[in-house]
């Protein structure tokens, strides 16, 4: 079928949906017992290879659409200011779920940034975070913890949202995961003992139990590192953080830009930087 403009807009297609197991890659059939699962062949990496033979043998050139171009297109678009200018240097590089945990349990040092292109809060100290990250030669991987950062439910219809920092969300124990794996000294400003239900994050165990994790608020930037310990020798592999909320609004209190709350900002991160880089043998430049 071609479409009202008379152009074919899919050149070519593949469409074949996969899943990991013990055993190596193989073709998601849903219901399908494990016993029945077709795993890789030679036959359906040919028919893969076909979409890149295509574009080999009509010498397509593809156009890119990189994370810093994203960045700076869409926080200026969601927040309705010019946060980066079109040239700006970016150096925050953005995670999905599964890059996010093969990151937390690697070996060595990383900055990490929770927070998304939806939240006024991350709109509001994304900037700054950047303008260090780039004074010190630094990449900043930001994951949102909302997985479709809210494209679906605003745009497209959908009632609910793939928001895994959400009691009530279907995914909330992909963030459960993230907290009880690997983010074990996390800190919030929440207290997970409080009463109030928006408070924390509950989910229900495999034996039944109800469990509450801290649900920490974006933004959110940490020094991780898998194998760091404490002074009492233990596992902290939260090395330094901060979790505050500010707003792009020049008639509010927290507006970031204000001499105090821009102070702020530009200190905790800088001191997050800097915890991130001692543990290199180097010290973090102010903006």
């Amino acid at each position: 079928n071609i479409n009202s403009n008379g152009k074919y807009p899919i050149v070519y297609g593949f469409e074949e949906m996969i899943d990991l197991d013990e055993k190596g890659v193989y073709i998601y059939q849903r219901n399908q017992s494990k016993e029945d699962r077709t795993y890789f062949t030679s036959e359906y990496k040919q028919r893969l290879k076909g979409i890149f033979d295509y574009i080999k043998d009509n010498n397509i050139e593809l156009s890119k659409y990189e994370d810093s171009k994203y960045i700076i297109d869409v926080y200026n678009k969601k927040s309705g200011k010019k946060i980066f200018e079109e040239n700006s240097k970016i150096n925050i590089k953005l995670l999905t779920y599964r890059q996010l945990t093969w990151l937390l349990q690697q070996e060595g040092n990383s900055l990490i940034y929770l927070g998304g292109t939806w939240c006024g809060n991350t709109q509001a100290s994304i900037k700054t975070t950047n303008d260090l990250a780039v004074k010190n030669d630094v990449y900043v991987y930001n994951f949102d913890t909302k997985l479709d950062s809210g494209y679906a439910k605003k745009y497209w219809g959908y009632s609910k949202e793939a928001h895994i920092r959400d009691t009530q969300n279907s995914f909330v124990r992909l963030y459960t995961d993230i907290i009880e794996k690997y983010l074990t000294n996390i800190v919030t400003l929440y207290d997970v003992n409080d009463g109030a239900s928006y408070k924390h994050i509950e989910y229900t165990n495999d034996e039944g139990n109800v469990i509450k994790v801290k649900k920490l608020q974006v933004p959110y930037l940490l020094s991780y590192n898998k194998d760091a310990k404490d002074n009492d020798d233990l596992k902290a592999p939260i090395t330094a953080y901060y979790e505050e909320m500010l707003t792009l609004a020049e008639t509010r209190e927290d507006y970031v830009y204000s001499e105090v709350n821009y102070k702020s900002i530009k200190d905790k991160t800088f001191n997050v930087i800097d915890a991130y880089l001692k543990r290199l043998d180097l010290h973090a430049k102010e903006l």
